[in-house]
């Protein structure tokens, strides 16, 4: 030690000493001696401290340390009274002193009477000759207890730190029998503040004792964490503080101005504990868990942040934040770049807060408990398991809750603290969104899981109180300034609307962001990072899963299924934690009110929102959806947040202009199949659920629902065509179809909607196109699988020619995925099927179809379909097993006849019908149709008798276009559509020069918005009139029948 600190050691030294430099005599202050008497369980009278030492915890007390008793102690020693025989006579009762002093000696377990020497207790023989053997007292116990310190340890028998406790301990316990105040509670009092200052005194200035010990602060802190094998004592040796003792400590320790000293080695060995070793595992030695090391550590730093100081020395600590990134080194040949220091590994390993968040379950520790579930394992002894693993975690994520609330509760300094360091995390980790994210630059799973349940029950007053919920700003103005969350939200993060207003120009101007609001888009952000993209991921694992067990021989004894089963259910135990399901569909609902008191602040109905991430709208979206497909017991008492989050996506899908993305627009309607659909209306559900669930009766009943549910997902369900891929759109359509069909039965609201969206003619138009396309591609597929399908069929019933048959494997996997196929594209095929029948039923529904750009499409939809059922090659699609496949070609005909059948009237119609080219390479169809369900008796007799008058009609129809072609002759090449090749009778100009029919291009541009002859970019108001083609054509056809009429 140099000259300087050696000096600087001295005056701490002497100062302590100095608090000790005048006798310690009972409080006689009202707060103690006028006190009642205290109840004989502990009361807790603070929230730092549940001890009974909260009743007297310092008042105030002189500056200085302690140390060795000064010589003129001794006068004050020999002065107590000798004559304690005549007091502790039976016959006689014992006065307060001798009451006081017995119980001294019990506490201290010192005495200066050799007659009270027995186990446990000691004689101080040497101080005794000195001034006698005298009672114990407030008095004289300073130099007795600083004597007992300065002993040898092995003649003691413990370190003198383990004394100090061990004693305050038994003081607590004296003070909390004493029934009535007075002599003998005050002297307690004073000796519980005079242990709490020697072991100040032993943690900062050790020497000043006879025989120095300079590892009172590894003692402390072993004793802390539970662990007193690593301070070189034995388990029996030691207990942890008491909370009192602590307290005392704590509080003593800041009227020294020595906290940081006296605190920083304890919360040093905290996090350390926290740490996982320092040396890498063997290979194949799976990781540490959750064990009583981490849960030690974490109940003392629990323990120290009851002591507000405490939290501010922590959040002081070098290693509270992440360091500042240093400058990338100049690239070198075969030079791998050192790790970021502000990557998610480094949180967790570099942060003091990272190592207590870090502790989690295993998925790979946590699978194995599941080595047989892929042989099926029993319900309940899942379920079991579940609960054991979970145990753990939730006992130290409550920890970790405590230690994050203390750090807010500590104060200014504290709060902004952690606040900073919850940014900086999710800064760290912003590549943790990713579907496969880079393990070398992101946090742990467990990490992100449970900073995300600590955020949600600080949260938790404003989840649970709309009052509070209100107090969260309705602005997006703290996401957009970086300078408030250090980096939290990417300035490139995708913008739920790329053209609304950006407020990152208000945001500086602005006032400071409450901690409501702070809390609430940190909790979302840590949520899209943590959970949201972790349960995608999972998705991801079952549907792999999924398919090894389909393509497994054997599964039972697959052991990459089990192996992959093992990580699923190991993965489960912390991503289908009981509270954080519950807390995140909480967090859902008051992120959905939220939203909807955004859209209320507009200046009016048809502007922006402020911009605000897109991930923020689809991770309540995407939440909630995986727990009702996966999870669908997480969803139970949840209604409420249900409405809410229902109200929020009806709203956004009514205005699409405040959702860019197609892709999430489409998610709101698989949202609502799968969370608000009830089960009954759902033919690939599986089990109803037993809980009741008020939520699915909003299709049907709630107002907002009846005005513009159903119009937006026709809206919908026609732009998907647009922008989905081959993969994810069947799977949309789908579920839009299914629920346009619950709708359409709810009851004459819905019914209104669907009739107002036919009168917005462009819109119905592209709905009803995508329908269409839908169909026709749909049936095509299906038949041509289905053919395939029963050609195996046919040929295996063959034994002869099947065992002949050299590529039998080869046929058989392809058999399967036909079936896989068909089965898949059924369950779209009759919603499209059966929803062109009962739309078309409405007749002011039938209005759009007749417009001339969509009118062609319907025949030639109906045609093409009819053909495959009962054409000449209809034969080929009779499989064995139409029933598993979910194939009822009797209803797919009669809902085509009957979509026929509601055009009956329309002379457009049938006019339509002969002039489709179905019809005239099928000339039979209608016929065949018309005798097919009459054979099956599958339409009642007046439909049957409007679909003879629409066969009929249609037959007049034919013969009167081929007179009418007949009579043109041979047409000027400049006269005909170049696509269909027939008359124009509307001729349009397009910007490349090209003329087509109207009809046509706008049927083409339906479907693919290019010039069909350059692939330019080409829109319906670039369409020009082509009045002179018209004039020409109508010139034309007047020579003719001036021509014809000459000739008669």
């Amino acid at each position: 030690m140099d000259e300087a600190a050696a000096d600087q050691r001295e005056k701490a030294r002497m100062k302590r000493l100095a608090r000790f430099a005048s006798p310690t005599s009972p409080p006689q202050g009202p707060g103690l001696a006028d006190a009642p008497p205290p109840p004989p369980q502990l009361r807790a009278t603070s929230s730092s401290s549940s001890d009974v030492f909260d009743d007297c915890s310092p008042q105030s007390t002189p500056r200085g340390a302690a140390g060795a008793t000064p010589p003129h102690k001794k006068a004050a020693l020999s002065s107590v009274s000798a004559t304690d025989a005549a007091a502790s006579s039976p016959r006689q009762a014992k006065s307060p002193g001798a009451v006081a002093s017995a119980a001294l000696v019990r506490v201290l377990q010192i005495t200066l009477k050799k007659r009270e020497e027995r186990a446990g207790v000691l004689y101080l023989s040497e101080i005794a000759s000195n001034v006698g053997e005298v009672e114990l007292s407030a008095l004289n116990i300073d130099e007795l207890v600083a004597a007992r310190l300065s002993m040898d340890q092995k003649k003691a028998g413990m370190h003198p730190l383990v004394y100090l406790m061990q004693a305050h301990r038994r003081c607590t316990d004296e003070i909390r029998n004493v029934r009535a105040p007075g002599e003998v509670r005050d002297t307690l009092i004073a000796a519980s503040k005079l242990l709490a200052r020697y072991a100040v005194s032993l943690l900062t200035v050790p020497d000043m004792f006879d025989n120095a010990v300079g590892d009172s602060d590894k003692v402390l802190s072993a004793a802390l964490l539970g662990s007193p094998a690593s301070s070189g004592l034995g388990a029996g040796m030691m207990q942890a503080p008491s909370q009192g003792f602590m307290s005392q400590v704590l509080a003593e320790a800041a009227e020294q101005e020595t906290l940081t000293e006296v605190v920083s080695p304890l919360l040093d060995a905290a996090v350390q504990a926290l740490k996982p070793p320092a040396q890498p595992l063997p290979l194949g030695q799976p990781p540490e868990d959750i064990g009583e090391r981490h849960f030690g550590a974490a109940r003392a730093l629990v323990a120290l942040f009851k002591e507000k100081p405490v939290t501010s020395a922590f959040s002081q600590r070098h290693d509270f934040f992440l360091p500042a990134e240093a400058a990338a080194p100049p690239p070198q040949l075969f030079f791998m770049p050192p790790p970021s220091p502000r990557s998610g590994p480094a949180v967790e390993a570099n942060t003091a807060l990272g190592a207590v968040v870090q502790q989690r379950v295993h998925a790979v520790v946590a699978g194995t408990n599941f080595a047989n579930i892929h042989r099926g394992m029993q319900v309940q002894e899942v379920e079991a398991q579940f609960r054991q693993l979970r145990m753990p975690l939730s006992n130290m994520q409550m920890s970790q809750v405590a230690i994050f609330n203390a750090l807010l509760r500590g104060g200014a300094s504290p709060r902004a603290a952690l606040l900073r360091w919850i940014c900086e995390a999710a800064a760290a980790n912003d590549a943790a969104g990713a579907t496969q994210p880079d393990r070398s630059k992101v946090s742990s799973d467990g990490f992100l899981l449970n900073l995300g349940f600590v955020l949600l029950e600080l949260s938790k007053p404003f989840l649970e109180e709309q009052t509070k919920a209100n107090l969260i700003r309705t602005d997006t103005k703290f996401v957009a300034a970086a300078e408030r969350h250090y980096g939290a939200f990417p300035d490139d993060l995708q913008p739920l609307s790329p053209s609304a207003a950006d407020p990152a120009a208000a945001a500086a101007a602005d006032g400071d962001v409450n901690f409501i609001t702070q809390c609430f888009f940190l909790t979302w952000r840590v949520l899209h990072l943590g959970l949201v993209s972790q349960l995608a991921r999972h998705e991801n694992l079952l549907r792999h899963i999924n398919r090894i067990h389909h393509q497994s021989a054997d599964p039972a004894n697959d052991l990459q299924l089990s192996r992959f089963m093992q990580q699923q259910f190991g993965t489960m135990v912390s991503l289908y934690q009981p509270a954080l399901l519950s807390g995140a569909m909480a967090f859902v609902g008051t992120a959905a009110r939220w939203i909807m008191r955004l859209l209320g602040t507009r200046a009016n109905p048809d502007s922006q929102l402020p911009r605000m991430p897109e991930h923020f709208v689809e991770d309540l979206v995407a939440l909630t959806m995986h727990l009702a497909i996966y999870e669908p017991h997480a969803l139970e008492g949840a209604s409420s947040h249900l409405t809410s989050l229902f109200e929020c996506v009806v709203a956004l899908l009514s205005e699409p202009q405040l959702v860019h993305s197609p892709h999430l627009r489409a998610k709101f309607a698989q949202l609502l199949y799968h969370v608000y659909l009830a089960a009954e209306h759902k033919p690939d559900a599986g089990r109803a659920m037993k809980f009741a669930q008020p939520h699915q009766n909003l299709l049907q009943m709630h107002p907002r629902a009846q005005v513009d549910l159903a119009q937006a997902l026709l809206k919908l369900y026609g732009a998907v065509e647009a922008h989905l891929d081959v993969y994810e759109k069947p799977d949309v359509r789908c579920r839009i179809a299914r629920l346009l069909k619950h709708l359409w039965g709810s009851g004459t609201e819905h019914r209104n909607t669907f009739q107002r969206i036919a009168a917005e003619q462009e819109s119905f138009v592209r709905f009803a196109n995508g329908l269409m396309n839908e169909t026709n591609s749909l049936v095509a597929n299906i038949m041509d699988k289905l053919t395939e399908i029963r050609n195996v069929q046919v040929l295996r019933q063959d034994a002869a020619k099947w065992a002949a048959e050299p590529n039998q494997d080869d046929l058989l996997a392809r058999h399967a995925e036909n079936e896989r196929s068909v089965k898949a594209n059924l369950s779209l095929g009759n919603e499209t099927i059966h929803m062109l029948a009962y739309l078309t039923s409405d007749s002011e529904i039938q209005k759009p179809f007749l417009l001339p750009e969509i009118l062609p499409r319907l025949t030639t939809t109906v045609l093409s379909v009819l053909t495959k059922l009962v054409g000449a090659k209809g034969v080929n699609i009779k499989v064995n097993n139409a029933e598993e496949l979910d194939f009822r070609p009797q209803e797919m005909l009669a809902e085509l006849c009957r979509t026929i059948i509601h055009f009956a009237p329309y002379e457009s119609f049938h006019a339509a019908i002969a002039a489709d080219g179905y019809y005239h390479t099928s000339p039979g169809l209608l016929p065949k149709a018309l005798s097919t369900v009459k054979k099956l008796h599958i339409l009642t007799a007046a439909e049957v008798e409007e679909l003879e008058r629409v066969v009929t009609s249609s037959g007049a129809a034919a013969e009167a276009a081929a007179a009418a072609e007949a009579e043109d002759g041979d047409v000027p090449e400049d006269f005909l559509d170049p696509i269909l090749c027939t008359i124009m009778t509307d001729p349009v100009r397009l910007p490349s020069g090209h003329v087509m029919q109207r009809a046509t291009i706008l049927q083409h541009l339906l479907n693919d918005e290019h010039n069909p002859f350059t692939r330019a970019p080409l829109k319906v108001e670039e369409l020009v009139d082509a009045d002179d083609i018209k004039a020409k054509i109508a010139h034309w056809r007047e020579s003719r029948m001036e021509v014809e009429t000459g000739l008669k």
